[in-house]
């Protein structure tokens, strides 16, 4: 089923949702990994360590913020995801096994294109700028397939909250960062 899922990238969904990417998030977070480098290298020489035993522990304390830094905004995303995508039947997939961060994903529906276009759809019509009275009316307004509807109009997901008065995005997302 992946492979006919529409690819994505977790900087692509921070976009959609009007989300910091992974390079805001690490520019915001400069000073915390500076910290952490210090915090390592002053460790290190309290224990009687070398310069450079010291500036080796405090890469490892960088690094180490860095990767945290990175696993958390990953997490927040990929809720925003999960929660978002899911209320329109879609799901987020991983593309292809990697042993670190950032994967590339799919999206894809959890039951058929249809019935994820259909939630889109909705969606569409809560927000106002156009009303398609079934779903037969809004693939015909391609035209499109089901798996076409959703790919053209994956960005109505993004207004799912304020359409039905759910956690916005961004709440989502700052509470997974918790």
């Amino acid at each position: 089923m992946a492979e006919k899922g529409i690819p994505t990238d977790l900087d692509k969904i921070a976009k959609m949702f009007s989300l910091p990417t992974i390079d805001e998030v690490e520019e915001m977070n400069v000073e915390y990994k500076d910290e952490a480098y210090r915090a390592g290298y002053d460790e290190a020489k309290s224990e009687g360590e070398s310069d450079e035993k010291a500036e080796e522990r405090a890469f490892k304390f960088e690094q180490a913020a860095g990767d945290e830094i990175v696993r958390n905004w990953h997490n927040a995303v990929t809720s925003v995801a999960e929660q978002l995508f899911g209320a329109h039947k879609l799901e987020l997939v991983q593309r292809r096994k990697k042993e670190t961060l950032p994967f590339e994903y799919y999206v894809i529906p959890t039951e058929t294109w249809r019935e994820a276009a259909n939630e889109i759809r909705e969606t569409i019509n809560g927000v106002g700028t156009s009303h398609f009275s079934s779903l037969k009316e809004f693939l015909e307004s391609g035209p499109y397939t089901p798996r076409e509807a959703v790919e053209n109009h994956l960005g109505y997901v993004r207004h799912y909250p304020e359409v039905y008065g759910t956690s916005s995005a961004g709440r989502i997302y700052e509470s997974a960062w918790r």
